[in-house]
């Protein structure tokens, strides 16, 4: 899992991890502070990734260049971005269609149902 932003990032730990847990998955929650260290250990960990889901609120380079490094590898990425009317969205249009949320629940939800 890829946060935009920290405070995303703390919702989906407290509600979206134990979610994916329940799927199955192993999540593993990499930040903007993380990723902004992209060295060999990091890079390697979502190359072993079985599913990325990467959230485009707020977020920087960093976030579309490790889900790139994904695609890259062939691992599918769930795209999703906070709807809120508050929080910007970044993501160019044309090829990354976010699943909108508005709350952590809602998007547990919305997985849980794709997954």
């Amino acid at each position: 899992m890829i946060a935009g932003d920290e405070i995303i990032g703390a919702e989906w730990t407290s509600v979206l991890q134990p979610s994916l847990e329940q799927c199955g998955y192993q999540p593993r929650l990499l930040q903007p502070a993380i990723l902004q260290k992209l060295d060999g250990e990091l890079l390697e960990g979502i190359a072993a990734s079985k599913l990325l889901i990467v959230d485009v609120t707020e977020a920087g380079p960093e976030v579309y260049y490790a889900a790139g490094y994904a695609a890259r590898a062939d691992i599918p990425i769930i795209w999703t971005a906070k709807n809120d009317g508050q929080s910007r969205t970044q993501a160019p249009k044309e090829w990354i269609r976010p699943i909108p949320w508005e709350s952590p629940e809602t998007l547990a939800e919305l997985l849980r149902q794709r997954l």
